[in-house]
């Protein structure tokens, strides 16, 4: 007989013993025990229900998480071009998604005519400012060196407007004021002569009663020296009342003006030279600033144009966008942006070089199935896309904290070789870890093991009794997916219910 029919016969043979006692108890005369006396009475003819029972056990005890997880490439090379001026990236043309190419190898031409043509522009800019910058420091000893002069100039020149002022007060207006009288009367005088000697003339040659061709001559000649003589008269009164009402006033005047403009010109000196000294020097530095950043644009310019340069850091394939997590999620997008005439942002990782090899498979652990998962353990991972394969690997790390609510995140080591060289990142597979196993563990079955709803949450079980009851006992352990590994509590071979005792009653 069998080890298996032997069990059974033992099990009807049990549960036959626990109906009889029961109904011998039912049956019995004699009044409740204490402890019976709590229970309610069943009534005239009814029979107790058969209880569902499990046997405590060893058993091998294993547990596999399977997860769901994506092959990576342990180096990636994202690609991206800072800007530091510029600020337009215009694609001319772009190596395709998934193009293996070589270290050095152009990735994405950009358009550099804007670019090129502003450099041009802002270097001629720079070379005109550094020699305006070197004219102004020039001027700026000049002024140094020149506004000392310009103040004794300006003093000097006050001195000698007042110098002018005095003497013509002093000495030129008394003096031209009387060389006019001396003039007007010199002509009044001379015509008086003139004109005495010609009456005399006249008289003279009156009396001898007798004029010759000559001395008509002698008269004409003194008559017209007569007249002169009154011309001058009248031209000396002139000049005269000209001078002592226009030009010696107006020079007078012009003097005063004179010094009274040197005498602004040298206080205005006096006020301005400290803060023209000064201004020179701010605009000075003010130069110096527009020059720095002029050259610093260009400086930022010329690094911008040589990172429009984008080649390969690496032999590897090309992927569209940025990995996140072992996903490619940016791929349609970039391709209408990688288009002739499309447009990346600054700072943008618009494409990755990812070196082929080394791989490894990142997974998400569910919290429920942490226990038990360390660095170090064995899997199996499965290529959806090659599901013939079993390629062997080892839990790398698992993350601290989780990644997201209830999940941690996992990296699996899976070393391949060139057989394996259809896998690529980006692929999925389906990941195999053994977290526990126990050739010889003492099991129940996970539903039929309580906790109690107290703040130490003990784990209990009902063990049936000779008499119907059953006892509650506590045990420990933990479980694993549909068992519960038994470490205190319960013995191999040990009876159980299968369900609360109240479920059944």
């Amino acid at each position: 007989m069998s080890r298996t029919s032997i069990r059974v016969l033992a099990f009807a043979a049990f549960s036959g013993l626990l109906l009889a006692a029961a109904q011998s108890e039912d049956s019995a005369p004699t009044s409740p025990r204490p402890a019976e006396a709590k229970r309610p009475a069943k009534k005239a003819g009814a029979q107790s229900p058969k209880k569902k029972l499990y046997t405590v056990r060893k058993e091998p005890l294993r547990k596999l998480v399977k997860l769901q997880g994506l092959f990576e490439a342990a180096r990636m090379h994202p690609v991206s071009v800072h800007l530091k001026e510029w600020s337009s990236l215009e694609v001319v043309s772009a190596v395709p998604h998934g193009k293996f190419v070589k270290k050095g190898e152009r990735l994405v031409v950009f358009d550099t005519s804007k670019i090129d043509k502003t450099i041009a522009e802002l270097q001629i800019q720079v070379r005109l400012g550094e020699l305006a910058y070197r004219e102004a420091q020039e001027n700026f000893k000049a002024l140094q060196q020149s506004l000392p002069l310009d103040r004794e100039a300006a003093a000097r020149n006050r001195k000698m407007a007042q110098e002018d002022l005095d003497r013509f007060l002093k000495i030129d207006l008394p003096l031209s004021r009387k060389s006019a009288e001396m003039s007007l009367k010199a002509a009044v005088n001379w015509l008086t002569y003139e004109k005495e000697e010609l009456r005399q003339l006249e008289e003279m040659y009156k009396a001898d009663d007798l004029t010759e061709e000559t001395e008509e001559i002698i008269l004409k000649r003194q008559r017209d020296t007569v007249e002169q003589a009154e011309f001058r008269v009248e031209e000396a009164k002139v000049r005269h009342d000209q001078t002592l009402h226009v030009t010696l006033p107006r020079r007078e005047q012009s003097l005063k003006e004179k010094l009274k403009r040197q005498e602004i010109a040298f206080a205005q000196m006096e006020a301005t030279a400290a803060i023209k000294l000064e201004k020179a020097q701010w605009d000075l530095k003010r130069q110096a600033m527009e020059q720095q950043k002029s050259q610093e644009r260009l400086t930022k310019l010329m690094a911008d144009r040589k990172a429009m340069e984008v080649v390969a850091p690496a032999d590897g394939i090309v992927y569209y966008g940025q990995a996140t997590r072992g996903r490619w999620p940016d791929v349609t997008s970039l391709e209408s942006k990688l288009r002739p005439g499309g447009q990346v942002a600054s700072k943008e990782v618009f494409l990755t070089v990812v070196e082929p090899r080394p791989l490894f498979v990142r997974a998400n652990v569910p919290e429920s199935d942490l226990d038990g998962i360390k660095a170090g353990l064995k899997s199996v991972v499965l290529p959806v896309g090659f599901p013939e394969k079993r390629l062997p690997g080892r839990v790398r790390s698992i993350s601290r904290v989780p990644i997201a609510s209830g999940k941690f995140e996992i990296r699996i080591e899976v070393p391949l070789d060139k057989s394996q060289d259809d896998i690529v990142p980006g692929m999925a597979c389906t990941v195999r870890i053994l977290a526990y196993e126990n050739p010889n563990a003492l099991t129940v079955p996970a539903n039929a093991v309580f906790t109690e709803d107290t703040l130490e949450g003990r784990h209990y079980v009902y063990v049936p009794q000779q008499d119907g009851s059953a006892e509650k006992r506590f045990i420990e352990g933990r479980p694993v997916g549909e068992r519960f590994e038994v470490r205190s509590g319960l013995r191999e071979g040990d009876k159980i219910l299968a369900t609360k005792p109240e479920e059944t009653s």
